[in-house]
């Protein structure tokens, strides 16, 4: 990085750590704001097991001009039932 760039502009580098939760993540298919819009401090985040979840899927039923999540547009949006035991269950095994 240059030397003129603000320490807060720097990004911790992932870990193993990091992409086991990543891991986890992908096989519960649990989705996440930090993973939906790319977020620069995504590594920071999951080091301290700091979530926002996305609910009801994938895509985001708002449409935020500022947000790199997916939009559902005029989709029809399915209900995963499962998903919320899913949540509480990582919630529960991250302590």
């Amino acid at each position: 990085m240059s030397p003129g760039l603000p320490l807060w502009f720097r990004q911790d580098i992932p870990d193993g750590n990091v992409f086991e939760l990543l891991r986890r993540l992908s096989a519960a298919k649990i989705n996440t704001v930090c993973q939906q819009a790319h977020c620069p401090n995504l590594s920071r985040c999951l080091k301290n097991k700091e979530l926002t979840f996305i609910i009801l899927g994938k895509v985001c039923s708002r449409n935020c001009r500022f947000c790199g999540v997916e939009k559902s547009g005029s989709l029809n949006l399915s209900v995963d039932e499962e998903e919320p035991s899913r949540i509480a269950g990582l919630i529960r095994n991250l302590g």
